[in-house]
């Protein structure tokens, strides 16, 4: 029987014909058409892949390592932990706070994490709430004599805590018969890392807010006898606390969150707090992947990608791009290294799709990477990573 030696090993093809697996010349190479248990190196060469053993019997989920400090992070039980892989122990940083999937990111050199449960922030020592809720109305009466102007006005509410403020409560309304003082009575707060509660009125028959005083949040009331000498205008009137989603991004000062086909954009460096009314983008479909670069950001759909372009939020256009249907998930932002044959000196989106992996550029441009070689990939999610000079995916 005659031996036939195999040339190098060019990969995986599972959409041309078996004609075209098998390249001659000076340089012959074969493509197969699956590749079990078996690494092909950058040479062609073959070699079985080395098998896995159970590290922990814990059921870790969403396991994340910082690049900051080399940190790792993961859930537990629906409690946000700090794992040490070395011996697999962990730390429970907040308990219920990992409730469903999870996402992190690093903001400012701290760790922001998004769950089910909301949004968490770890500073290397402790871990607490990202947001603050937005606060109940006052409660405002006349109280006795004073010396406020006859006619009405208006009191606000904020919550406090290490320069960041809340959103600003609804309004109380007081008509002063004049000659009088407003009794001001502040709501309850159960956030036990707020310190301070802000108070904001208008001057007599005014609408703007005006900046009165920061009390302690022990304080229960607050006696205006007189028109204080009101300090700064209000600036989180009808903000609400950034909502948490599927996917978690910063972008441009901004931290961007995901719900169903809805992206939600922060405040510009004010990350805690977001307009509801104007910070959003809607998507005609799902979305299932987010990914930004420097011109814009990569929006996964179910069958098919979007490029939104744009520095502004308020000016971005929308760019359907012609590609194959995304696997959900499959989504990482890829150094300029890892994909050194786009020529480019930026990062790139990458994802996987039914024609392989395909990457995103930060100009908007798309190139299917595998178009010509694989096809019909199809899975209910994925887990993509660049490590050693190559992606490799998981996929469901």
């Amino acid at each position: 029987m005659p031996i036939r030696k195999l040339p190098s090993f060019a990969g995986i093809d599972n959409a041309r014909e078996d004609e075209a697996l098998e390249r001659g010349g000076d340089s012959p190479s074969l493509h197969v058409r699956e590749a079990l248990n078996i690494d092909i190196s950058e040479t062609g060469r073959a070699s079985l892949r080395a098998g896995v053993a159970q590290q922990t019997q814990l059921p870790f989920k969403w396991l994340w390592q910082s690049s900051l400090h080399g940190d790792c992070f993961a859930s537990l039980h629906g409690d946000w932990v700090k794992v040490n892989p070395e011996v697999w122990s962990y730390e429970v940083l907040y308990a219920g706070a990992a409730a469903g999937r999870t996402k992190h990111i690093i903001l400012n050199s701290r760790v922001l994490m998004c769950s089910d449960a909301g949004l968490f922030v770890y500073d290397g020592a402790n871990a607490l709430k990202f947001t603050l809720d937005t606060p109940a109305a006052p409660y405002v009466t006349q109280d006795g004599d004073g010396s406020l102007h006859e006619g009405q006005y208006n009191f606000a509410v904020s919550w406090l805590r290490s320069g960041a403020e809340s959103g600003l409560s609804e309004i109380s309304s007081l008509q002063c018969a004049g000659q009088n003082a407003a009794q001001v009575t502040f709501p309850l707060c159960t956030d036990p890392s707020v310190t301070h509660i802000r108070l904001y009125m208008t001057e007599t028959g005014g609408s703007a807010l005006y900046q009165v005083e920061d009390y302690p949040i022990s304080e229960a009331q607050a006696h205006i006898a007189l028109l204080p000498a009101l300090g700064p205008a209000a600036v989180t009137q009808y903000m609400d606390p950034m909502p948490a989603g599927k996917y978690l991004s910063l972008w441009r000062g901004r931290i961007i969150s995901v719900r169903a086909n809805v992206i939600y954009f922060s405040q510009a460096m004010a990350f805690h707090l977001c307009d509801m009314r104007y910070s959003f983008i809607q998507m005609p479909q799902r979305i299932t992947f987010l990914e930004p670069v420097d011109g814009g950001i990569w929006v996964g759909q179910t069958d098919h990608v979007v490029f939104l372009r744009g520095a502004d939020l308020q000016q971005m256009t929308v760019e359907p791009k012609a590609s194959a249907r995304p696997i959900p998930d499959s989504s990482f932002l890829a150094e300029s290294a890892l994909l050194a044959q786009l020529n480019t000196s930026s990062s790139a989106a990458v994802w996987l799709s039914e024609k392989g992996f395909t990457a995103g550029t930060a100009d908007g441009q798309l190139v299917e990477l595998q178009k010509t070689v694989m096809k019909n990939i199809s899975g209910i999610s994925a887990s993509a990573v660049g490590l050693d000079g190559r992606v490799t995916a998981v996929v469901n």
